[in-house]
């Protein structure tokens, strides 16, 4: 018996992200920064505060900031498996602005909804203790966000379902528009 192939995966189209497109975030339980946070005296930052248990996590931000991020692999391999095809899929392993905004072609920008997703109890004790405001903490970090998928605004529905079901805590974070090529907030 001659085993069945596999057919080969479509890769994201980053190319093809366009006005219009939906940002679907994933949630996730890392924090991932663009500031040295591993070494508190370049912040000025009480050092007990990598020391400070956060019930919810169940470990210290020092334990949290050295937790390594996850891959998305294994959701993006279902997803093309079931037919649905997103134009760019991007690991948010620090800015999330700054992230977002390296993605988009010239001409487009990405607006992102700072209401649109719960921020977990650890950004606001970071925020709180490095006296950051809430511009600059998405500016350093990933703010509960491990993955942006852009999709099209019709395949919105159908994705955010297929994940769900999957288990993924997902969010509608922002869209695309016209402007110079970035990530805002909103």
């Amino acid at each position: 018996m001659e085993l069945e192939k596999t057919p080969p995966l479509e890769p994201p189209r980053p190319a093809e992200i366009a006005e219009g497109d939906i940002l679907l975030g994933l949630g996730c339980c890392g924090v991932f920064c663009d500031l040295p946070l591993r070494d508190p005296s370049s912040l000025q930052v009480d050092k007990s505060m990598l020391d400070t248990r956060i019930p919810e996590l169940g470990c210290t931000v020092r334990e949290e900031l050295q937790k390594p991020p996850r891959n998305y692999d294994g959701v993006l391999d279902k997803l093309l498996r079931r037919g649905l095809y997103p134009k760019a899929a991007i690991p948010i392993t620090g800015s999330l602005c700054r992230i977002i905004g390296r993605a988009m072609p010239a001409g487009l920008a990405a607006r992102i909804d700072t209401a649109s997703f719960p921020l977990p109890p650890l950004f606001e004790l970071i925020a709180r203790h490095c006296k950051l405001s809430q511009q600059e903490m998405f500016h350093y970090f990933n703010m509960g966000i491990g993955l942006v998928i852009f999709i099209s605004r019709q395949d919105v529905g159908q994705v955010k379902n297929a994940l769900c079901c999957w288990g993924e805590r997902t969010y509608v974070i922002g869209f695309v528009r016209k402007g110079r090529a970035g990530a805002e907030l909103k």
